[in-house]
């Protein structure tokens, strides 16, 4: 196999890692080529070779130098890897990859692997195709919580609001990751936008709907009147069919809720 043909599996290689790395983690290192060109280098020049001659020296009692001067090479490794890592757009928060996506640009990669002759070239269409599926992929407009007290509600500015209680940062962080947002859980707008009490919260919602999220039991019959769509963790009354209904019995039936807009949509009971 040729140079090129090495230097062109290597970045689609690049890609297709890029691409698990987008569906597990949510985020896309476009500077991770740089990095790892540095890093791997002194690994393979540096690190394991002191590392061999210090596992030989060891019984001999003269492997102290030879460990220092490895620390040495692990020390450039992790300066650089932070070095890269602090660039900007090193590290790019993207919206939830589909599994059609991922096969698709996997299957490209796949592909090109196997044929080294013009052929190759035919798997840039799945890896096309894939790309178009992650732009077109539709985002939930509301993420609701397995025990039905908190909700991420997408609001009339088109992010993800948080209201309810009990939620914790780190599912905070997965809803705003899976929609590609990079604020953190502690950004003070996240939690901006909705009116809350102790009995609740209300806000508006992309379409300028009323997302109530209803906490006190005895104010459900009100929460049904104002609500397009109610989520509570509590039954709600069989009359309560104006709004659009997540109680105890969705949850209970399904745990963790994602729901996507449909203008079509009705409440049932």
């Amino acid at each position: 196999m040729s140079c090129e043909s090495n230097f062109i599996n290597d970045i689609f290689g690049i890609i297709g890692d890029s691409t698990f790395c987008a569906f597990l983690f949510k985020t896309f290192q476009p500077l991770g080529v740089i990095g790892n060109i540095f890093t791997i280098s002194l690994v393979e020049m540096v690190a394991m070779p002191a590392g061999f001659i210090g596992l030989l020296a060891l019984p001999f009692g003269h492997d102290g130098l030879v460990w220092q001067f490895m620390g040495y090479g692990v020390t450039m490794m992790l300066s650089l890897s932070h070095y890269v890592a602090d660039l900007p757009f090193s590290s790019v928060v993207v919206s939830v990859v589909s599994v059609p996506t991922l096969l698709f640009v996997n299957a490209g990669m796949i592909w090109i692997f196997l044929w080294s002759t013009s052929l190759r070239w035919i798997g840039l269409f799945p890896i096309m195709m894939g790309g178009v599926l992650a732009l077109i992929t539709h985002h939930p407009d509301l993420y609701i919580a397995r025990d039905g007290a908190s909700v991420a509600a997408r609001g009339d500015d088109g992010r993800l609001h948080i209201m309810g209680r009990g939620v914790n940062e780190f599912t905070i962080t997965q809803w705003l990751a899976a929609d590609g947002d990079a604020r953190s859980a502690q950004d003070t707008s996240v939690k901006q936008g909705p009116l809350c009490s102790s009995s609740g919260c209300v806000m508006n919602g992309l379409a300028h709907e009323k997302i109530v999220l209803g906490l006190e039991r005895d104010d459900l019959e009100e929460d049904c009147k104002l609500a397009s769509v109610l989520i509570t963790p509590f039954y709600v009354p069989c009359d309560c069919n104006e709004a659009f209904v997540i109680d105890r019995d969705v949850v209970n039936h399904y745990g963790a809720v994602a729901l996507y807009r449909h203008n079509n949509a009705k409440a049932a009971c």
